[in-house]
């Protein structure tokens, strides 16, 4: 039996999607209200990926490539766990961990350049240089000097607890900007010619400009939470003699009071860095005892010194796919759970403390591939709309990504793709619902109009047949063209696994299929703006005068908009100025607004003309709304 989805509603304000099955009679509902759109703005970072300093292809020609195919905007570096035993200045670690040959932070830079991606990094809070004792704020600015320093800057770093002299930005900047000639000539010169350092000499004359930095990573997993163990987080601030549980410079005021020491030191060397602390949500140190939680306490002693909240994600799903969509269906929880953290015990709040998802995954196993990729899509979503400012997948060396070798790309690679395709920084999402635990469903709306749907199938095939969609777009100002892109289980191993169409002529509905177990995405292109047009529906007539004579007086910066005011807001009181924007402009049409389109086919074409103007600037793409006839 086929299983039909029809629209019952209206897009605006709601579209209603109804879907029957032999096993029960189903209702999709999606709403969309431009006027008051839920969540927060697309961030600038929003797709992010967590690279590991023992991947063995960075220095691969393809990679820069793949990635900024791919939609990514940030790359974390140089890893989780390993971020707490890696020295970068030496590109070495405690515990003889892998750091192979072309992962070192001079070949990360270049990566950065070559993909126009920002960077973010994690500073070794859990061991010293030589691994004598915890990490040092001292090693911690030498690598921000290192990173944003300029050369003529005299500010000492000095030397840390165990002995190590970690110079003055100068040094660290020339060094940046030398090859390995010019860095032994002045550093001979000198006297402080170091060869462990020659390999950070890569002629690289501008500042790298990495805004982001985390100190340490998960120390919540040091042992201070484990009576049974060690703990998963090398942290040298207290010994390994059996005795962590509860040492109290393990503790979270520990971190808190150590994390105040490492941003005073590395912004000593670039005060414009902001600087993110561990915060565990409801996870492992969410101590029931006050004095003991971890979150409480790191906020209480860091307070001013935190710039950003860290969180990692993970969901442990057995076998099953199941669970995965009901732990993404828990991150506002997650999220909100935070900011009252943030609130309750931080000077700035959490408007002044964005949270950056820094790590995401899941544990187990899912019968087909593609349930990894609308995993990784949905929280990506999700988490945006939460405001969180960087979603980092883990990671970039898996083989659902691009691998470990010649860069392959595989089904998270994909789910950032089409999740780049639809959005744009400063997408506002609008709220969408379903009945469906298994339909998942998101949408956003661009400053022009314009609106894209991102439907999830992740019902299994052999359970329910391809659903049948019927979208009401009647009451949007939309030019009738459209974009489809596609991917499911059965086009991972095609040429252009995500599959493109262009649809022209699309009125006030549209049928829509998405597969089994597939993501199907639209984007609906919107006509020209119109002033005087506030019910949005292509005209200026009777409605829009109704409009503003039902809401005469009415205060919107006290209120909000009012209800069907959709376009061209009012802004303080509806009066003579949105009276006057009707009557000049009476009885106007909207004129399509139609786009430059490349051939449709490959996704990279699709995305099409992103533009670069200099590393790290953020991308603009243009999207497929028109078929060409040859």
């Amino acid at each position: 039996m086929t299983h039909v989805l029809r629209c019952l509603g209206m897009l605006t304000p709601a579209l209603w999607v109804s879907a029957a099955s032999s096993f029960a009679q189903v209702s999709v509902n999606v709403s969309l209200d431009p006027a008051n759109t839920i969540g927060s703005p697309v961030p600038d970072y929003g797709l992010a990926l967590h690279t590991s300093v023992y991947s063995n292809n960075y220095s691969h020609p393809a990679l820069a490539g793949v990635i900024a195919d791919s939609g990514t905007q940030m790359l974390r570096y140089p890893g989780g766990s390993y971020s707490d035993l890696y020295h970068w200045s030496t590109h070495s670690g405690e515990q003889g961990i892998y750091t192979p040959n072309g992962s070192d932070f001079g070949v990360f830079v270049e990566l950065l350049d070559a993909s126009n991606t920002a960077g973010m990094v994690t500073v070794n809070y859990g061991s010293s240089h030589q691994g004598t004792m915890g990490g040092q704020p001292e090693e911690a600015a030498a690598w921000v000097a290192y990173a944003n320093g300029s050369v003529g800057n005299n500010h000492v770093i000095g030397t840390d607890l165990e002995g190590n002299n970690w110079r003055d930005v100068d040094y660290w900047a020339r060094l940046r900007t030398s090859t390995r000639n010019e860095y032994r000539s002045w550093s001979m010169a000198q006297g402080v010619y170091d060869a462990d350092h020659e390999f950070l000499a890569i002629n690289h004359d501008a500042p790298v400009g990495i805004t982001y930095w985390e100190i340490g990573n998960e120390l919540n997993g040091n042992g201070y939470y484990d009576n049974f163990g060690d703990g998963w987080e090398y942290d040298v601030h207290a010994p390994y003699d059996g005795n962590r549980y509860r040492n109290p410079a393990l503790s979270p005021t520990a971190y808190g009071n150590n994390f105040v020491a490492f941003a005073d030191a590395m912004k000593a060397v670039d005060p414009t860095i902001q600087i993110g602390a561990v915060l565990v949500g409801s996870g492992y140190g969410n101590d029931s005892n006050p004095a003991h939680n971890w979150d409480r306490n790191v906020l209480l002693a860091a307070d001013e010194a935190i710039d950003f909240g860290i969180y990692h994600y993970y969901v442990d799903n057995g076998s099953s796919p199941t669970p995965l969509y009901e732990g993404v269906d828990s991150l506002p929880g997650e999220f909100q759970l935070l900011r009252d953290r943030l609130d309750t015990f931080t000077t700035a709040g959490a408007a002044g403390i964005p949270i950056h998802m820094t790590e995401f995954g899941f544990f187990g196993s899912v019968p087909q591939d593609s349930y990894a990729a609308f995993f990784d899509a949905d929280v990506y979503m999700s988490a945006m709309r939460e405001g969180v400012q960087s979603v980092h997948f883990l990671e970039m060396n898996k083989d659902g990504f691009v691998g470990d070798g010649t860069p392959d790309p595989g089904e998270a690679y994909y789910a950032i793709q089409l999740v780049d395709l639809i959005t744009d920084p400063g997408d506002t999402f609008f709220e969408v619902t379903s009945s469906v635990d298994t339909l998942r469903v998101h949408g956003v709306k661009k400053d022009d109009g314009t609106v894209a749907l991102l439907f999830i199938n992740v019902e299994p095939g052999d359970v329910v047949n391809d659903a049948e969609i019927t979208l009401d777009l009647a009451g949007l100002n939309l030019t009738g063209n459209a974009v489809r892109y596609e991917y499911g289980w059965n086009e991972v191993a095609d040429d252009d696994p995500i599959q493109v169409s262009s649809l022209t002529g699309v009125g006030d509905t549209l049928d829509v299929t998405v597969p089994d177990v597939s993501m199907v995405a639209l984007i609906f292109e919107a006509a020209a703006f119109l002033a005087g047009d506030y019910n949005g529906n292509g005209q200026v007539e009777q409605g829009d005068l109704d409009l503003v004579l039902q809401n005469w007086g009415f205060d919107t910066a006290a209120n909000g908009v009012p209800t069907g005011w959709l376009q061209d807001l009012p802004q303080g009181l509806v009066d003579q100025a949105e009276l006057d924007g009707v009557l000049q402009h009476w009885g106007s049409a909207a004129t399509p607004n139609l786009r430059a389109i490349p051939e449709p086919g490959a996704v990279w074409m699709v995305a099409g003309a992103v533009i670069v103007a200099s590393r790290r600037t953020l991308r603009t793409k243009s999207i497929d709304l028109i078929p060409r006839t040859s």
